[in-house]
């Protein structure tokens, strides 16, 4: 793959105008590159894969390969879903989400599309929200399976 600056001067050498667009381009993707990182507040993530650009990436430092051993499970949430277990149909669904962290709060959504927000640091359910899309029977996607959800605000 060729790097920006050989893109430039190759384009600058060619063609005088598309080498000032290319150059205009690269300075505008080295400029917005750490604004995409940076999605929020540091230890929120706000999108599936961690940020509009999917880095999935966090800038955190808490857990490091030195102290990782000693995670321990602070709290467990039971899925909205187990309700549905009597249902042969329903309760094949997989839970395969990536939470959101946006505000203090962790958002989650179950494989029946039941959404869920939980405070992080004791997993107390601030609030639940079925929308009961199952009842209109089994997706065509191959089953009930969500793996994330979108973020947004005005």
């Amino acid at each position: 793959m060729m790097g920006t600056h050989r893109l430039v001067r190759r384009l600058a050498r060619t063609r005088p105008r598309a080498g000032a667009l290319a150059a205009a381009l690269a300075l505008c993707a080295t400029v917005a590159a750490p604004a995409l990182a940076q999605d929020g507040e540091p230890g929120e993530w706000r999108h599936y894969a961690g940020g509009v650009d999917g880095h999935k990436y966090s800038p955190l430092t808490q857990i490091s390969r030195a102290n990782v051993q000693q995670l321990r499970v602070a709290w467990r949430y039971p899925s909205p879903d187990l309700a549905f277990q009597d249902d042969p149909v329903l309760r094949r669904s997989r839970n395969e989400d990536t939470p959101l962290m946006v505000n203090g709060q962790l958002y989650s959504i179950t494989g029946l599309g039941i959404i869920s927000a939980l405070d992080p640091a004791s997993g107390e359910v601030r609030w639940v929200h079925d929308p009961e899309s199952y009842r209109l029977g089994r997706p065509n996607n191959g089953g009930f399976l969500q793996r994330g959800m979108g973020y947004w605000t005005d």
